[in-house]
């Protein structure tokens, strides 16, 4: 893990004491723990990892099992209220196919990793006029149309309503929705899928993992068995894209939003680019 990854963890600790409002003495000494962890971290460790190391101290310390359990409820219940309206963009658009796919991409930008204060309203309308980056949508349509079973590995919370609206176009009878397997930052569990509506369109399991991230040494046997099964992955937002990045044996679209600039460096593209990229296509 490299320093800017370093100190975007130390800024989530940062907020993350502030918010549970800890008393100084124990801020300072959660802070000084975290130095001394930072000191000894192994090069190949991810970013995921650490911050999975972060809430669980943060969780101990609280007695919160989920801190963001409110936020993402009402994230939830947003996006809903938004459904409609966006189903009827989606319906009504030249190439439905690709208004759900960028609508699934503006979804991205609720990461409370990142900032609580997201404007979702502005980025639907950015991510609607603009062009991705990199764009592999053309191969992600035919792969799908190919694939006997799809894995798509969901992100956040609200975000995931955005990719109910996805896999309302895609129609397909083999998708597997994956979620995190607890709660961690804003991202989505099992609950928050059901709370979404993902189990119309899809079988929804768990990574088995408590990390923001799809780390392959650290799911269960039934995430592993249908990663190695499935025709075509789909990888939603920055957290999986670390943990899937060097994967190379199977076919994986990453959709995301660049929200910094160690993951733009490694795409070649900017932060704040909309992207959707195969991981065997080099272009």
């Amino acid at each position: 893990m490299n320093h800017h990854c370093m100190f975007c963890e130390l800024r989530m600790l940062e907020n993350l004491l502030n918010m549970h409002q800890l008393p100084d003495e124990i801020k300072e000494k959660t802070a000084r723990e975290f130095f001394s962890y930072f000191s000894q971290l192994p090069e190949n460790i991810l970013s995921p990892q650490v911050a999975r190391d972060i809430h669980v101290r943060i969780k101990k310390l609280t007695g919160i099992s989920d801190p963001y359990k409110e936020l993402k409820q009402k994230c939830n219940t947003m996006m809903l209220e938004m459904l409609p309206e966006l189903r009827d963009r989606v319906s009504s658009s030249p190439d439905p196919f690709i208004t759900a796919l960028k609508l699934a991409i503006a979804g991205n930008i609720i990461d409370f990793a990142k900032s609580t204060d997201f404007n979702i309203y502005g980025t639907i309308e950015r991510v609607l006029n603009s062009s991705f980056a990199i764009d592999h949508s053309a191969q992600l349509r035919s792969g799908i149309n190919k694939a006997a079973t799809v894995l798509y590995i969901g992100d956040n919370a609200g975000e995931i309503v955005l990719d109910r609206l996805f896999l309302e176009q895609l129609n397909h009878p083999g998708i597997i929705f994956a979620v995190r397997n607890e709660p961690i930052l804003n991202d989505a569990t099992t609950d928050d899928a059901i709370a979404a509506g993902i189990p119309q369109f899809a079988k929804v399991i768990s990574t088995g993992s408590n990390a923001p991230s799809a780390i392959l040494s650290e799911v269960s046997a039934e995430f592993s068995q249908i990663y190695n099964s499935a025709s075509l992955i789909i990888s939603k937002g920055q957290g999986n894209l670390e943990g899937l990045i060097d994967e190379k044996d199977k076919n994986i679209f990453f959709m995301l939003m660049i929200k910094c600039d160690h993951i733009a460096g490694l795409l070649k593209v900017k932060t704040g680019d909309y992207v959707i990229k195969n991981n065997r296509n080099t272009i």
